[in-house]
């Protein structure tokens, strides 16, 4: 069967030309039909492989990822003594230690670092760490203190400076926009840094057979891709969502999304409607469980998303709206409603990671119009300070499944580098409901589970129709762009419990092999 636009992949043979899908199907069947093609055929027989689709990755921080991998890797730590190995390791010269990922829950018993701990494993030194969720940075006095940070500092709309609460001195803890005051005082990567950056993330992007990215960073970050692309280095496709901030920019330049070509250009504006649940921050209808006085974080109120979204719809963008709570979900589906739902335009509003849709809100996704874009991997990484923290609401966490039945269009991402945006593993995530790291442990909530062929469609098709590319990538389909990955087994045809077994041999861009283990 030929795929199309109800056909994810799974063939063993295709072939392109000139960027495009010529046939896909039977070996034989393909060959005949490329051979009456004039010139430039590319024909693949994957002998016992399959051929899907290039998956696309529909959330990621990809230049802040190539950033990560020379920066201190705390994820997984658990002890103290792990966690100053690691530090004096990363140390070395350098003016400022970075790193990520480090878990209050599996450091700390939930608690959040004591004050001063940072001053005494690296003295004097200036260390800036986020947290694994990405919303909370640990610093060090002297790196706060570069920032101008003080116990008369006030703290920014939408974060929190954690204070002693004796002398009010801060105590390395920043939360939400808190942590933006740190990053300030950070030295922007010198132009090499920044090529190797980008380089690096692309390079292993393609070898997890990603074709394209939905990328949301700062300037800093399109500057770099803008170098790869200059070079004819650029081997994926970017969708590059700015900051709702740089508004004012586009307005004035008279720009508006769908500005670039097919490799990079401008997507959505990227705002935040909350924190994450690891921080607590998540802005929730009820409290969180045993903290009666806590509803997360409104980094945005409900006044403001309104007035946000209308102005970039009308200056031509669609938003990507961070929105993890149940309570901030519905803030952002009711500023998108005020300004009529998703427009005709080609693009579409998109929520991004809908963690917490509450059961009354499901259907409004699909009656606006709006994309919900998931990182299945969240929900088996989460599973446990979600039951902590959420309590009984986990039976309409993660419910990528009632979205799909309920209509939704829903893209799937991995939020790299809070997590690895490897799509084996997301689709593991997604359709058995377990962590590719933790094998072992039970399905959770099962019930919510995609099929292969909806979680599948959440990295191309559905991927595709999320940026208005829906007519030209994302399906295997003659005329369609040669964006595809070969597997060393059938996505379609094995079990969810052997989903970890399968390999990407090779990741084709626009009919360019990216990425090859032997096969071309």
């Amino acid at each position: 069967m030929v795929p199309g636009a109800d056909h994810p992949g799974g063939e063993q043979a295709i072939a392109w030309a000139d960027g495009r899908v010529l046939a896909v199907g039977p070996y034989e069947a393909v060959r005949q039909h490329a051979a009456g093609y004039p010139g430039g055929v590319q024909a693949v027989d994957a002998g016992g492989l399959a051929v899907f689709p290039g998956f696309n990755d529909c959330h990621t921080h990809a230049f802040h990822y190539g950033q990560s991998l020379e920066r201190v890797d705390l994820d997984g730590v658990s002890d103290l003594t792990e966690l100053t190995r690691r530090l004096l390791a990363a140390a070395g010269e350098q003016e400022w230690v970075l790193g990520r990922g480090w878990d209050k829950t599996a450091l700390f018993g939930g608690r959040w670092p004591p004050a001063g701990l940072l001053e005494r494993l690296l003295p004097g030194r200036k260390v800036l760490l986020m947290s694994k969720d990405g919303h909370t940075a640990w610093a060090s006095r002297p790196s706060w203190e570069a920032a101008g940070i003080g116990p008369g500092t006030s703290d920014p709309a939408g974060g929190e400076i954690v204070r002693d609460l004796t002398t009010g001195e801060p105590t390395g803890v920043f939360k939400e926009k808190a942590a933006d005051l740190l990053w300030r005082a950070v030295p922007e990567p010198g132009p090499a840094q920044r090529r190797r950056a980008a380089e690096r993330a692309v390079a292993d992007a393609c070898s997890h057979g990603l074709v394209g990215i939905h990328n949301n960073e700062d300037a800093v970050a399109l500057a770099a891709f803008q170098d790869l692309a200059d070079a004819g280095e650029l081997r994926l496709r970017v969708i590059f969502n700015p900051p709702l901030e740089t508004l004012p920019m586009w307005e004035q330049l008279g720009v508006r999304s769908g500005f670039g070509n097919r490799f990079l250009r401008l997507g959505a504006l990227k705002a935040f409607a909350d924190g994450a649940l690891g921080s607590h921050t998540a802005l929730m209808i009820e409290p969180y469980d045993s903290q009666p006085d806590n509803r997360g974080v409104a980094t945005m109120s409900r006044a403001e998303l309104a007035e946000a979204v209308a102005a970039a719809a009308r200056a031509g963008f669609p938003v990507a709206i961070h929105a993890i709570g149940d309570q901030a979900i519905r803030n952002v589906l009711d500023a998108i409603e005020a300004v009529g739902g998703s427009g005709a335009e080609g693009y579409r509003h998109r929520v991004e990671h809908a963690q917490a849709v509450h059961p009354q809100d499901v259907h409004r996704f699909a009656r606006l119009g709006v994309v919900a874009s998931v990182q299945p991997i969240h929900a088996t990484s989460d599973r446990d300070r979600a039951e902590r923290y959420w309590g009984s609401r986990v039976s309409y966490a993660y419910g990528y499944r009632a979205l799909v039945e309920a209509g939704a269009h829903v893209c799937l991402g991995s939020d790299v580098p809070i997590e690895p945006w490897d799509p084996i593993a997301g689709l593991y995530a997604a359709v058995a409901r377990k962590d590719v790291r933790t094998p072992e442990r039970g399905p959770w909530h099962a019930e919510q589970a995609l099929s292969m062929w909806d979680a599948i469609s959440g990295y191309t098709k559905e991927a595709a129709y999320a940026v208005g590319d829906e007519t030209w990538r994302g399906t295997l389909a003659p005329g369609m762009a040669a964006d595809l990955v070969v597997l060393s087994r059938d996505l379609l045809a094995i079990e969810p419990e052997e989903i970890p077994q399968v390999q990407v041999e090779a990741t084709v861009v626009d009919g360019t092999v990216v990425f090859s283990r032997g096969l071309f």
